[in-house]
């Protein structure tokens, strides 16, 4: 279990500390924290394997400075594979993995901007696990979700998070 915070780049719609700069057809989006659950089991010392799910909800959307204009909520869920560097109390990482992206852009203003989509998504990423028992694991890492489909292709976003 862990915290994670977002930034989103360029988006179609927008999602966890989410930052969305840049969503098409001018829309911005402020930060935003959201939550990420991961667990997994460790298949040998260099390659473990785990689900994540991580959401962002409430997330404000504007367009061009105007004023609010919606809500943007996302959810991720994907499950990876981690590759571990060194197998000492300290261990850095790499991470991929494949699973869905669901971006809900809700619309409280009355513009009929409004978009619900579901699409395949992969991750990319990297960090440092340090333990500090042989089950307890202090965890930080950055996360790279890229949509595969039409409507979230421009969901792309980093995340940030930690946990133990």
């Amino acid at each position: 279990m862990g915290a994670a915070a977002t930034t989103w780049e360029s988006v179609g719609l927008a999602p966890p500390n989410t930052r969305i700069d840049e969503i098409d057809k001018g829309l911005d989006a402020d930060e935003g924290v959201g939550i990420e659950f991961y667990g997994g089991y460790r298949l040998s010392p260099y390659v473990a394997f785990e689900l994540e799910f991580e959401m962002i909800p409430d997330v404000d959307v504007d367009l061009g400075g105007s004023g609010k204009i919606g809500e943007l909520e996302t959810w991720a869920i994907t499950s990876n594979m981690k590759m571990f560097v060194l197998t000492g109390r300290i261990q850095p990482y790499g991470l991929m993995g494949l699973g869905v992206l669901h971006g809900d852009l809700g619309n409280s203003s009355g513009t009929g901007l409004s978009r619900t989509d579901l699409n395949f998504a992969f991750r990319f990423g990297a960090g440092l696990d340090f333990y500090i028992t042989k089950h307890i694991v202090v965890s930080a890492g950055a996360d790279y979700v890229l949509p595969a489909g039409s409507e979230l292709q421009d969901l792309d976003y980093v995340s940030f998070g930690g946990g133990i």
